[in-house]
């Protein structure tokens, strides 16, 4: 007999317990999950990633409503991950609560462990329903989707999260190329997206026998209704910050009345500009009675620019040889390439060139930054890499490029305070600096979120690096102790060091700071004139930073680093620094603790962020943001 799909109104009991729950990213499927297990009526459930217990108490509902003697295993460490943060046993704790609270009397199993540890609990063609939800990395999907496939039945079904269109994860990427592979399935966009796969033509025709089509789009409008009242809850909530707006209002007063002053001093500078504008004038002329004449420019007047006169024009500056080369990596960033122009331009040392190299990206924000800093009176070259090389390979041209002294990498996305130039240029200059290679300064790290793909809003800052009062060799084996933003170099030990290793598309700047090390010391000055930019929501890709968003590439490419420098140890038959990387990391201490509540807050209102779409929500998650 065809059994017919129903569309149910559950009550949700864990919401008792947990009042956070309706909120969580997953809850917009929770109608789809309790109709799909009173559905199926399956033997065995399993889910891979529970964190509160979305989903999971969901799929318990149904069985406790239709008193279905299903067997459904949660497995989950509940430690957390780079995407969803690490906490403690509160949340694990949370949810044993939950589930003794209302589900008790079911056959629930919570599996303390990886996906990799648990998949060896189950037999083959055992699993009727697979929930997959844990890391959202491409890589992580595909070794989940494809290390427990051989554990299903051969009529079963995979669900899997974060696959909408606009979600930011890789899971995404994995979705696309899942569908082409199973073209039964199905897909709902809204809640960050959920994936259904069919393993066999039969379970998808039951499905489609028993009226489930006809009820997708209900499982939206239910969806809808609900995130209707959560928007009102918001804006209710809005409301109540609205006596925090009177100093939000205060600090752009504050922030005007400082960019007045910005203006004011511009002016007094604009004599300056124009002076320099007339000295390149001079300069271009002169290289143009040592070229051809250039079509349709009068001996009078200043040539057109044209690439070639643009590229001896910058020959002329590398051959000026200033005393210090800011190289500055960008792709694609013009908004943070604009701000790292105010950062170079407000520096109380001017003895500077601006090395500018775009690795691939579009040219004509680049281009008109560029030309901008030159009217600013900057020294600046510009370099447009055809392919893109990576960061580490940026960072290799723009040195090249250019004949200074000391060199420091400036990313598009970092600033500095006014005298960091001047202050760490002064210290290698004294005879006190002279033993010293390179010398840091401290960092703060600056917590922004990307607001509107163009305007970046600062959270909070806090100290980076304080307690950070020499570079010890030892140490740094560890773990990176500074940013490239706060490092000025000897160009010396570059060329001894020999670069950047440009395979490394991640942590370059520490393998070279190790390598340093092994000729030279490093120095510190404790003065806090080094801002190191993290983007702390899911912006666009371009946005992101690797040491927020890329934590696996990191942990991969951690690992590459160790084993390359032991490897020439054990080539050369040296005890150096690759058995020093991999000693110390025996002795590497314990994680630190999961995030406090203040912690846990944030999170969830950025989640919240990176998932509305309406400007006054948007505005007063932004305003909540900064109080946490």
């Amino acid at each position: 007999m065809k059994k017919e799909w129903t569309f149910q109104a559950p009550a949700f009991e864990a919401d008792l317990v947990n009042p956070d729950l309706p909120l969580n990213p997953w809850s917009g499927h929770r109608r789809f999950a309790y109709d799909l297990v009173t559905f199926l009526e399956p033997e065995t459930v399993v889910e891979l990633g529970t964190h509160y217990g979305s989903s999971f108490f969901a799929f318990s509902q149904a069985m406790k409503d239709h008193a279905l003697p299903t067997r459904l295993v949660s497995v989950d460490h509940w430690k957390g991950d780079p995407q969803a943060g690490e906490y403690d046993d509160s949340v694990f704790e949370l949810v044993s609560k939950t589930r003794d609270a209302h589900f008790g009397s079911l056959a629930l199993e919570f599996k303390k462990s990886t996906f990799a540890e648990a998949v060896g609990d189950f037999a083959d063609a055992s699993i009727d329903l697979l929930h997959i939800d844990g890391l959202h990395t491409y890589e992580a999907v595909s070794e989940d989707f494809h290390t427990w496939l051989p554990k299903m039945r051969p009529d079963g079904i995979v669900l899997l999260h974060d696959v909408g269109s606009y979600v930011h994860y890789e899971s995404r990427v994995f979705w696309q190329e899942l569908k082409a592979r199973y073209p039964l399935h199905l897909e709902f966009d809204f809640s960050w997206g959920l994936g259904v796969v069919f393993l066999s033509e039969k379970a998808h025709r039951a499905a489609v026998e028993s009226g489930l089509l006809r009820e997708i789009d209900r499982y939206q409008k239910a969806t809808n209704k609900h995130a209707d009242d959560d928007r009102a809850k918001l804006t209710e909530a809005s409301f109540r910050l609205g006596s925090l707006q009177k100093m939000i209002d205060d600090r752009d007063e504050h922030i005007a009345s400082l960019s007045r002053a910005l203006d004011d001093q511009t002016r007094g500078l604009q004599k300056m500009i124009e002076d320099r504008d007339a000295h390149i004038v001079a300069l271009s002329r002169a290289l143009e009675a040592k070229q051809p004449k250039v079509d349709g420019a009068s001996d009078g007047a200043p040539p057109a620019p044209n690439p070639t006169r643009e590229n001896a024009r910058n020959e002329l500056e590398m051959r000026a040889s200033k005393k210090i080369a800011v190289v500055t990596r960008t792709k694609n960033r013009t908004v943070l390439l604009r701000r790292a122009l105010e950062s170079v331009s407000c520096q109380a040392f001017k003895d500077f060139v601006w090395v500018v190299v775009n690795d691939a990206g579009a040219r004509e924000g680049v281009d008109e930054i560029v030309r901008e800093a030159r009217r600013r009176g900057i020294d600046t070259m510009c370099i447009h890499n055809e392919t893109s090389r990576g960061m580490e390979a940026a960072s290799n041209v723009g040195i090249r490029a250019s004949a200074s002294e000391y060199v420091v990498i400036h990313d598009d996305d970092d600033s500095w305070q006014p005298t960091f130039l001047e202050e760490t240029s002064k210290f290698l200059d004294a005879d006190t600096g002279k033993k010293f290679g390179g010398v840091i300064t401290h960092s703060v790290k600056v917590e922004e979120i990307l607001v509107d793909d163009d305007t970046c809003t600062i959270v909070e800052r806090s100290p980076f690096n304080e307690g950070c009062t020499g570079i010890y060799l030892a140490d740094l084996a560890k773990v990176n102790l500074f940013p490239p933003i706060s490092f000025l170099f000897r160009r010396e030990m570059y060329d001894k060091v020999g670069g950047f290793d440009e395979s490394l598309p991640v942590l370059g700047d520490w393998d070279f700071n190790l390598k340093l090390l092994l000729h030279t010391d490093i120095a510190v000055l404790r003065m806090p004139l080094a801002n190191y930019h993290h983007r702390i929501n899911m912006p666009p890709s371009a946005f992101r930073n690797t040491v927020v968003h890329g934590v696996n590439q990191h942990q991969l490419y951690d690992m590459t680093i160790r084993n390359k420098h032991l490897r020439q140890d054990l080539v050369s038959g040296t005890h150096g620094l690759g058995f020093l990387l991999n000693e110390v990391r025996l002795n590497v201490g314990h994680p630190p603790p999961g995030p406090t509540a203040k912690q846990k807050l944030r999170n969830r209102l950025l989640a919240l962020l990176d998932k509305t779409r309406e400007v006054p929500l948007r505005k007063a998650l932004v305003a909540a943001i900064r109080q946490t």
